[in-house]
């Protein structure tokens, strides 16, 4: 189970997404999944400006990572 938050709105929502995208998942199909093809029914990349656009890999990967250690107990 994730949790995450923003002081900023557009991040709160943009962390939002990613969340729902992995919550509730198994750490090890986390690890695996393609967290950004989960998200392109969104288009981030049209509604976002650029300096957030490279913010959510950054987010999608501390999330796999978190998933990986939890995944290798």
């Amino acid at each position: 189970h994730f949790l995450a938050d923003s002081n900023a709105a557009i991040t709160k929502g943009i962390v939002a997404l990613v969340i729902a995208a992995v919550q509730d998942r198994p750490a090890s199909e986390v690890t695996a999944m393609d967290v950004a093809a989960a998200l392109e029914p969104f288009d981030l990349r049209n509604q976002l400006s650029s300096n957030r656009t490279q913010g959510v890999p950054n987010m999608i990967a501390l999330v796999k990572e978190h998933a990986a250690r939890l995944a290798a107990g």
